[in-house]
């Protein structure tokens, strides 16, 4: 297949690098808009539980969260040690948590 970047729409692929990292340096940004209820918290603990970490956390450079505030919250809960990190460079993304099982929302 040949991908072509859309420069009206910004579409492309898009290298991602992997690497692992500490839940607990994973940095939680007080401004997330998004809050998350115990409720749901456990709720995704229980699909972390079940199915594993499938869907990545991104995180910047330093490790403050841009996407995926409550799945570093059930990580925690679920006191998962390791994270696989994806992101992109020229964003300076990089950050997915992934402990003991793999899962997510």
């Amino acid at each position: 297949m040949n991908y072509e970047l859309n420069a009206a729409t910004n579409a492309g692929l898009i290298e991602i690098q992997i690497e692992y990292r500490a839940v607990a340096e994973l940095i939680l940004d007080s401004r997330n808009p998004r809050q998350h209820s115990e409720r749901q918290i456990n709720q995704l603990a229980d699909s972390i539980r079940e199915f594993g970490f499938v869907m990545p956390v991104v995180a910047d450079g330093r490790g403050q969260i841009v996407i995926g505030h409550g799945r570093v919250l059930a990580a925690r809960k679920l006191r998962m040690h390791a994270a696989n990190s994806g992101g992109r460079d020229q964003a300076s993304f990089g950050g997915a948590a992934k402990g003991t099982s793999d899962c997510g929302q």
